[in-house]
């Protein structure tokens, strides 16, 4: 019956916490969509901690607390600011602009949409200023048409990249990838150990290498990896860094790329 009911929660939840990333995160002021997804990080691991069924209360307080942390820095993380909106849609998040939600316009009211305007009389002078519907009809359907205005197009050429701001902007956008990929290991983790599934694992492999001193270390195996990820930050931005210093040559020759800029409507 708890396995069906945390099952069930953790669906619920889920669901909720998606929702709330992709539809509520900008909409809602900032403490209450902080509350949605801690609420979801909260949901999931009560839901994980009801199917294990023998969690202890040392185990509720830990994993409830660490989802309702991580859950609201991821979205931070990937969407921006909560509750802005503007700042969201000017690109402060790693996730791309077209899976965020769509800036909701409002219609242009109309002058007659003012009370005071419908229901105010015209003045004299302003019914006087008023053509007659002959002088309307008369005048040729050319020129009361506007004018259809052409994009301008510009054509610039990509000729030097500058290779310190290349490798800057690679060292932070690598370590917020690295960032993102640790955090959603460290959930997945606690998930795992919350439903009972590393302990699984673990007598699973010792009875596989019959080596009884086997254990899962989630402190080794993260020291390790963000030892790893802060290596690969720095030898990727070296790459880039050599791709900057390569095109700078190769542009010298063939003269850089040729890029169309074009006014947008």
């Amino acid at each position: 019956m708890n396995a069906v009911a945390g099952l069930t929660l953790i669906a619920v939840a889920a669901g909720a916490g998606l929702y709330g990333a992709f539809v509520l995160w900008e909409r809602l002021p900032p403490r209450l969509a902080v509350a949605v997804e801690a609420a979801a990080g909260g949901g999931i691991a009560a839901g994980a901690l009801l199917v294990q069924e023998h969690g202890g209360p040392g185990d509720w307080v830990v994993a409830v607390g660490a989802l309702a942390v991580l859950v609201p820095v991821q979205c931070r993380v990937l969407f921006g600011p909560p509750g802005n909106l503007s700042a969201a849609w000017a690109g402060q998040g790693l996730l791309p602009t077209g899976f965020r939600p769509r800036r909701k316009t409002r219609n242009p009211r109309s002058p007659m949409d003012e009370p005071s305007l419908a229901t105010e009389p015209a003045s004299p002078a302003a019914a006087a200023t008023v053509p007659a519907p002959e002088v309307v009809g008369a005048i040729p359907p050319e020129i009361t048409r506007a004018p259809r205005r052409r994009a301008r197009q510009t054509r610039v050429v990509l000729r030097k990249v500058g290779p310190w701001s290349v490798f800057k902007f690679s060292l932070l956008f690598y370590l917020c990838v690295m960032t993102v990929i640790l955090l959603a290991l460290a959930m997945l983790y606690g998930i795992l150990g919350a439903v009972g599934a590393l302990e699984h694992v673990t007598e699973f492999a010792r009875n596989l290498f019959a080596d009884k001193s086997f254990s899962i270390n989630g402190g080794w195996i993260f020291a390790r990896l963000t030892v790893l990820g802060l290596a690969m930050v720095l030898i990727w931005s070296l790459i880039n860094l050599f791709i900057a210093f390569l095109y700078n040559l190769i542009s010298d020759v063939i003269g850089g790329i040729e890029v169309t800029l074009a006014e947008r409507h």
